[in-house]
């Protein structure tokens, strides 16, 4: 950062400095600071703000994790298809996990398709009734569970 960059932030800085009792404000380092917490601010807000990026980090390293890790041509169309059908397939697994365990934290989407989508289970049918059989020992059995009564429960958008 040059100098002429450093007296404008140092200028724009300093009336917060008196407002905090300083009697000049802290030396500037080279950091250019997207939003500065002013004293002013409720502290709530800063924390949801930030919050709100972390949750958009996190949808963004799900993202790069599954599909986005594997785009299938060098084509922008194509590309362009498959973001939206990535998009498309991490919201419905989070809506999934929200509404089918509501009192868990969201997990990240490795984890909840872990748990959530791959059943290591036994369809059957019988006098034309589907039963799905679970492991008795399975971790994630009563988790799963309840998330499929939850979401049955469900009343459909009219």
């Amino acid at each position: 950062m040059d100098r002429a960059r450093c007296a404008a932030v140092r200028a724009d800085v300093q009336p917060f400095a008196r407002e905090m009792g300083l009697q000049r404000p802290p030396p500037m380092t080279p950091v250019i600071r997207s939003r500065l917490a002013r004293p002013g601010d409720p502290i709530a807000i800063v924390e949801q703000e930030h919050r709100q990026h972390a949750v958009v980090e996190l949808v963004i390293r799900d993202l790069k994790d599954q599909a986005l890790k594997h785009f299938p041509s060098g084509q922008f169309a194509a590309n362009g298809a498959w973001t939206a059908i990535a998009a498309l397939v991490h919201n419905l697994l989070r809506w999934t996990t929200i509404l089918g365990t509501p009192e868990q934290t969201v997990p990240n989407a490795r984890t909840a398709r872990r748990r959530l989508l791959t059943v290591p289970g036994r369809l059957t049918r019988h006098s034309n009734q589907w039963t799905l059989h679970l492991p008795a020992r399975w971790p994630w059995r009563e988790d799963f569970t309840t998330a499929l009564a939850r979401i049955r429960a469900l009343t459909p958008a009219t």
